[in-house]
């Protein structure tokens, strides 16, 4: 055989298992499935749609119908009270009788129906199906020997079948089963308010459009969202625990004549009451009596819906000195008994200072300022104002205005009480407040804290030329193709491009702990700068340049420089440029003694 009929022959084999596994698929396992799934259908005891039961009917032996009824896709309880039903737990109902299976009949056509119990059925249920003319009726009557299965039987059909005990079980329930538990039916979105009467205690608070929460009574101020949330939480989540009296001839055995506790929640636009009267505690029923405002049954609900709603107004009062998003803030006017700072936002967001000098500020410092006033919440909520909490001359008061508004937000901080470890302070409602005195030191501010530290300002990627002398240790390196090339030393070579990176890295992160003197003195003697140990200078694109930096004596921790772009003397940690010293030795290859150390019988610089 020629290799071109070899070809042919094992296309041809090919071409036939392909075939064979496509009828094995079509015709032998989707077709073994299919039978297998209408042997299922066929053991149904009534073939019909779930979506078609408009009408479902319940009876226990000895106790009355539960009759259901669907209305608009809802189910609802008609008989034997007039009330909403619990829809899962119907639709499970539903669907377990549509699903109903029969294991086995048992007889076709008997004489009697004792000895299954079908004369007196202990459980019957029926569904009124749309195209259907009578209802589809199922009989349950004992368990089997066995206590697998119970005997059944249809109500137009005379055999009797089994059906398995779980599916039985499943279609056995009471009529507090079926009904809707539910304290009240609302969307916790929709919320748009809330009042809660306790005692002598009455609350109202209200949600506003950007979603925060304010009290309205007994006084205006914000509201706990988080606390509020509590409440409308377990109200939506909780659950009757058992009904009681339908229809009550009074009410004053359930406490409910004058309740205890009174909550309404007003709930969407149209502001719908779902109002909840809440009466005496049954110890029996580890519950408390209650009812809806707008029905008359009454019910027993569970102790912890009523430990949800506080006793005590101040629970539901926020306590935080100021609430804001500190990115909203445009303007801040910071005020202690010495000084006065006012501080803006220019057109890129960033914080200049406005007074009583005028410069960048610093960014982190102001927004930290912001956010630790918010994180300050009160230790007490007090009645009223009084003269010892120093409000009217305060030791701090903060204005802070939000874009596009005119008016400010006001915190005044007033006295301390040492002895009781409590600053006193008015948050942002006007109301006195105490917090905790070690919140104080995070909020006390000086010029030098609002004052931008950076001594250098540039984009690492700007640089293109950058010089640095230690002594008599001189580097300078020039970026060509993306790559440092060194000018000085003459002849040399650099090992490593990433250490070049980051000197440029350190120059750029050089900040002032202090400022020592505000202008430049005539004499730079004093500070070891006429003949500076160290210093450094870069040159951008766009032949902008920033330095030369000027390296003096030490001092403490830390060490004189002086700049080109800055008009005083600073004081910079002096770890900051060890760490450009042993960077540039790595570079040089030399490992450059410490430069910031006094000689022997220097004295450091002025204090």
């Amino acid at each position: 055989m020629n290799p071109k009929q070899n070809i042919i022959k094992t296309l041809v084999l090919i071409v036939i298992l392909c075939g064979l596994g496509l009828y094995y698929r079509v015709h032998v396992r989707e077709g073994g499935k299919r039978r297998q799934e209408a042997e299922e259908e066929a053991k149904k005891v009534f073939q019909i749609d779930r979506d078609k039961v408009g009408e479902f009917r319940l009876a226990r032996a000895n106790e009355e119908e539960i009759v259901c009824k669907k209305t608009d896709d809802r189910w609802l309880i008609e008989k034997p009270v007039q009330t909403d039903a619990d829809q899962n737990a119907v639709n499970r109902v539903v669907s377990e009788f549509v699903d109903a299976k029969r294991t086995r009949t048992v007889e076709e056509a008997p004489d009697k129906l004792v000895p299954y119990g079908l004369d007196k059925p202990s459980l019957t249920l029926s569904a009124v199906v749309e195209e259907r003319d009578e209802p589809a009726t199922i009989l349950f009557g004992e368990e089997n020997p066995g206590k697998t299965a119970f005997y059944a039987k249809t109500a137009a059909e005379e055999p009797v079948f089994l059906v398995q005990s779980h599916t039985k079980r499943s279609l056995d329930k009471a009529l507090f089963d079926l009904r809707d538990k539910k304290l009240a039916d609302f969307q916790k979105d929709g919320v748009r308010a809330l009042q809660l009467e306790r005692g002598e205690s009455k609350v109202d608070l209200e949600k506003r459009d950007d979603g925060t929460w304010i009290m309205t009574e007994p006084l205006k101020t914000r509201a706990d969202a988080t606390e509020i949330d509590k409440i409308i939480d377990k109200v939506q989540t909780g659950r009757i625990k058992e009904f009681v009296n339908e229809e009550p001839e009074n009410l004053v055995q359930y406490g409910l004549d004058s309740p205890e506790i009174k909550l309404t929640l007003l709930v969407d636009d149209d502001r719908a009451s779902k109002t909840l009267l809440i009466g005496r505690k049954n110890e029996d029923k580890e519950g408390y009596y209650a009812k809806r405002a707008e029905q008359t049954n009454v019910f027993v609900l569970e102790q912890d819906v009523v430990d949800a709603l506080p006793e005590k107004v101040e629970i539901l009062r926020d306590r935080s000195l100021l609430a804001l998003n500190t990115g909203d803030v445009r303007k801040l006017q910071y005020v202690t008994e010495e000084e006065e700072f006012v501080l803006a936002t220019n057109d890129e967001g960033a914080w200049e200072l406005k007074k009583p000098v005028e410069e960048k500020a610093d960014d982190l410092q102001v927004n930290d300022l912001i956010t630790d006033l918010k994180n300050i919440n009160a230790n007490e909520l007090l009645d009223e104002e009084k003269e010892e909490f120093g409000l009217t001359k305060p030791q701090i008061t903060a204005k802070l205005w939000k874009k596009a508004e005119e008016a400010p937000i006001v915190v005044t901080i007033g006295t301390t009480d040492e002895e009781k470890n409590l600053v006193y302070a008015r948050n942002m409602d006007g109301h006195p407040v105490a917090f905790d005195i070690g919140e104080l030191a995070k909020v006390r501010k000086t010029l030098f804290d609002f004052r931008d530290k950076k001594l250098v300002s540039f984009n690492q990627t700007d640089v293109l030329r950058m010089a640095v002398r230690c002594a008599e240790h001189e580097l300078v390196v020039v970026q060509k193709d993306d790559r440092w090339v060194p000018e000085k030393p003459e002849q040399f070579k650099i090992g490593n491009q990433g250490d070049v990176d980051g000197l440029v890295r350190a120059i750029a992160y050089v900040t002032m702990t202090e400022i020592v003197e505000e202008e430049k003195p005539e004499n730079l003697a004093d500070y070891g700068l006429d003949k500076p140990r160290a210093e450094f200078s870069v040159q951008l694109t766009g032949e902008e340049s920033v330095g030369p930096f000027l390296i003096g004596d030490f001092r403490d921790n830390g060490v004189y420089v002086v700049t080109e772009g800055k008009p005083g003397v600073y004081l910079v940690e002096e770890i900051l440029l060890d760490d450009m010293r042993r960077t540039l030795g790595a570079i040089l290859n030399e490992n450059l003694p410490p430069l910031l150390k006094p000689q022997e019988g220097q004295e450091p610089g002025p204090e």
